[in-house]
């Protein structure tokens, strides 16, 4: 049976598009606020929730520490295997709560402090499964940060032209102008509606909000978690190698004037195909026309077109790409079809 209460744990999750300022806003958070342990970016939670408390329950201990050794995130807690095996092993029947719990406790050791009353998660897939976290933990809080696509769009491009060492852009996903500002229509339209539906476990800031008054909306933050505030700064979000090239700057105080470099650091073209595909929400939400109104007509079109066609070559390449892949290599093919299939049925 799921749980509706997270027991003496305060769970938070931070939703986002891509680059939209929430790995700067989580260190802010795990710097600022009281007695807050701060996850760097994991996939095996949100794994968790979707298998639910019915099947976690009925997990082995050995099963656990399998699917969480198996998340290449995992190695971001830096924790070790005994520790792995400590948080792993638990009396039949505990929820998935409780195991969060243990994991935060441990985590928290690992980091010099004895126990955090709050753990925050944040990875932008949590989308998929709100109403999973909700119904086991129904006063889980989601902080949203929204940032202006034409900002995040621009800095989604501009990593494609620069040299990212031992990141590889292509885990960024699609950089068409188009396909992503409709990712970003879809999300922030999925927010809402979770928003209507969950109207006390929701909290949307904007990366705006934050660059203008950070105190002030950290401050909001700390209220839905239930933390408060501190002077001065406590232990940094920790990052591994290759995402702190991604996030160069999230030590630094947010910049107010990086709120509209996008207006020189966008391409027009790219502008335009991102206010034609999301101007609607944009509007809405306080993101008024800029590029749409400084172009002619016949520009608006053929930029239109070349969005579109961008979109259609974005959205076959990778298929494309697969099957080529699978062709080439059928024994890691069916090995990664393998542990497809054990993530999605456990126990088999």
């Amino acid at each position: 049976m799921a749980s509706n209460t997270s027991g003496d744990i305060q769970l938070g999750f931070i939703l986002y598009v891509s680059r939209s300022g929430s790995t700067m806003l989580a260190n802010k958070i795990a710097r600022r606020l009281e007695n807050v342990t701060v996850y760097p970016e994991l996939d095996f939670i949100n794994q968790l929730f979707a298998y639910g408390d019915a099947h976690f329950t009925a997990m082995t201990a050995e099963r656990l520490e399998q699917l969480i050794a198996a998340d290449p995130t995992f190695k971001d807690l830096a924790l070790t295997p005994d520790d792995l095996k400590s948080v792993t092993r638990f009396s039949p029947g505990q929820t998935l709560i409780e195991f969060i719990r243990r994991l935060t406790d441990c985590y928290a050791k690992s980091q010099g402090r004895e126990r955090a009353d709050c753990a925050v998660f944040q990875r932008g897939t949590t989308l998929t499964v709100v109403p999973e976290i909700i119904g086991a933990c129904r006063n889980a809080r989601f902080i949203h940060i929204m940032r202006d696509p034409r900002a995040a769009i621009s800095s989604v491009i501009r990593l494609k032209r620069i040299d990212m060492g031992a990141f590889n852009v292509r885990d960024m996903g699609r950089r068409d102008a188009r396909g992503l500002a409709l990712n970003w229509k879809r999300y922030v339209s999925r927010v809402r509606h979770y928003e209507a539906r969950y109207p006390d476990n929701i909290l949307e800031v904007m990366y705006e909000e934050v660059c203008a008054d950070l105190d002030g909306a950290l401050h909001k933050i700390g209220q839905l978690l239930g933390a408060r505030l501190r002077e001065g700064d406590a232990a940094k979000l920790e990052i591994d190698t290759k995402q702190s090239q991604l996030h160069k700057h999230i030590d630094s105080a947010p910049l107010a004037e990086r709120t509209t470099a996008w207006r020189t650091e966008l391409a027009g073209h790219h502008g335009v195909i991102v206010e034609s595909a999301a101007g609607q929400e944009m509007q809405e939400r306080g993101y008024d026309p800029w590029f749409t109104e400084r172009h002619s007509d016949t520009q608006r079109l053929v930029y239109g077109v070349v969005g579109r066609a961008q979109y259609v070559i974005a959205s076959i390449l990778p298929f494309l790409k697969r099957v080529r892949h699978a062709i080439r290599t059928p024994g890691a093919t069916f090995r990664i079809l393998r542990r497809r299939f054990a993530k999605t049925h456990p126990g088999h």
